[in-house]
C-alpha cells in the first residue's frame, strides 16, 4: 500500500505500472492534494515526468490516484492536448513504487 501523504512535494520517485502482465516504468511526483469537503487529502495528483510508454501514460500527464494506494485500481489520468486541453483517460493497474 502506498500512503502519498507520507511522501514530499516535488521529489521525484520510481514507479511500475502493472497492466494485465504489461509493465509501465515511470519516474514521477506528487504535485498536488485534492482535498474533501472537512479538508482531508483525498486525492494525490502525480506527474508523470518520465514514462516508457508515452502513449499510454504521457510525459506531463496527472494520474489522480487515492490518498492510500493498493492493490489493483482504476484511476484517471488527465492528458491535455493542444486540441483537447480536458482530455482525461481511464487507467487501470497494480501501482509500485520502487
Amino acid at each position: 500500500m502506498i500512503n502519498w501523504s507520507m511522501y514530499k512535494f516535488n521529489k521525484e520517485l520510481s514507479m511500475t505500472i502493472v497492466d494485465e502482465n504489461i509493465k509501465y516504468d515511470l519516474t514521477v511526483k506528487l504535485v498536488e492534494y485534492e482535498y474533501s469537503l472537512h479538508r482531508h487529502p483525498m486525492i494525490a495528483d502525480v506527474k508523470i515526468v518520465e514514462s516508457t510508454n508515452d502513449e499510454m501514460f504521457p510525459v506531463d500527464g496527472i494520474m489522480r490516484l487515492p490518498i492510500e494506494t493498493s492493490d489493483f485500481i482504476n484511476f484517471l489520468l488527465f492528458a491535455p492536448l493542444v486540441m483537447a486541453p480536458a482530455r482525461e483517460l481511464k487507467r487501470k493497474g497494480l501501482i509500485i513504487l520502487n
